[in-house]
């Protein structure tokens, strides 16, 4: 008997890693002699990481960074040393996970830390790099994360703005002369939000975070001015782009500052672990399953109300596939190339 054991995490009980080891566990304790193919699976949020680790023999990287309202904290990223690939959760360095109830500041949090850990993977070598998008305390648009690779944000008088949401709106110009060359950046997250609008970062997911009715009109205020100057003065416009607003907007900044694609988790954590090598029989059975399951999740989905995720900004566009297959990420955008001084 061949079985395929691909879990995602069980949010606040098992990673994902955790919950493949106990159902092993006892599928064997059922059938001894089953030939089990263990492939943790994750969306791009947490346990992202740790599945890719597992699956593709890597170790861990142990460094420090910033939390996201400026506190220095332990912080580690995975690292697969034959591809030179770092494998970044945003959430290690700038998740909600790092803050309590009374510390939730979302006027304040920023991602500093995650461009923190983007940069030290870049200096390590790294010639390609997966961000796992999700579980985040900000709504920045990345803009902390850009700021520590390197980009300046200036306020009209020429004066550095402070890396905070509350001050976006005062944004009028960003200069890439300073920022880094970044490898290849391929971020997954699980939502296919825009950057703005009812169906944006700040209305949707925002309130998750802390924020107030007024503190929602003042991020989508700051966002819009980010978008603008991005278009102005990096020559590119993602605001609309479906999964933009993954992670606060921090999709949103990859996109702008890092060229970075963005997947679907779904699509890129099984092709990249155990699927390849797991019987076609498992591997059709687990389809079947997990088809069946997301027309049921959808069946019960309530239509009136925007979703906070799955939604695209454009309905009149195809959705992406995101059924769980053995191929490479398909992407919701590919930014173009970007110039050396504006990576």
């Amino acid at each position: 008997m061949q079985i395929l054991v691909a879990p995602d995490k069980f949010k606040g009980s098992l990673s994902a890693v955790a919950a493949v080891e106990a159902i092993t566990r006892g599928l064997h304790a059922v059938w001894p002699d089953a030939e089990i193919s263990a492939a943790p699976i994750a969306d791009g949020g947490e346990g992202f990481a740790e599945a890719l680790c597992q699956a593709l023999g890597g170790e861990w990287v142990e460094t420090r960074a910033l939390d996201p309202i400026g506190r220095e904290v332990p912080a580690r990223y995975a690292w697969v040393a034959a591809e030179q690939l770092a494998i970044i959760e945003m959430s290690e360095a700038s998740g909600i996970w790092r803050l309590t109830k009374d510390e939730l500041a979302p006027l304040r949090a920023n991602t500093f830390g995650t461009g923190q850990l983007i940069r030290h993977a870049t200096e390590r070598g790294a010639r390609k790099i997966l961000v796992g998008l999700g579980g985040s305390a900000t709504t920045d648009g990345g803009v902390g994360m850009a700021a520590a690779l390197g980009y300046e944000f200036l306020t009209s008088d020429g004066e550095e703005l402070a890396l905070f949401p509350s001050h976006l709106i005062a944004l009028t110009r960003i200069q890439p002369d300073g920022a880094i060359d970044l490898p290849e950046i391929i971020a997954a997250c699980d939502v296919q939000n825009p950057l703005l609008g009812p169906r944006g970062t700040a209305h949707v997911f925002s309130p998750q975070k802390g924020a107030a009715a007024s503190d929602i009109v003042a991020l989508e205020g700051g966002l819009s001015a980010l978008a603008d100057c991005v278009t102005t003065d990096l020559g590119c416009d993602f605001r609309e782009t479906p999964g933009a607003g993954a992670a606060g907007g921090i999709a949103f900044g990859l996109m702008s500052f890092c060229g970075a694609t963005v997947c679907s988790g779904f699509d890129l954590v099984p092709t990249r672990c155990a699927w390849r090598s797991a019987s076609p029989r498992a591997i059709s059975s687990s389809r079947a399953r997990a088809a069946s399951t997301a027309r049921r999740w959808r069946a019960k989905a309530p239509p009136a109300s925007p979703p906070s995720r799955g939604s695209t900004a454009n309905p009149s566009s195809p959705s992406p596939d995101r059924s769980l297959k053995t191929r490479t990420c398909i992407p919701f955008s590919t930014p173009p190339a970007r110039s050396s001084t504006n990576p």
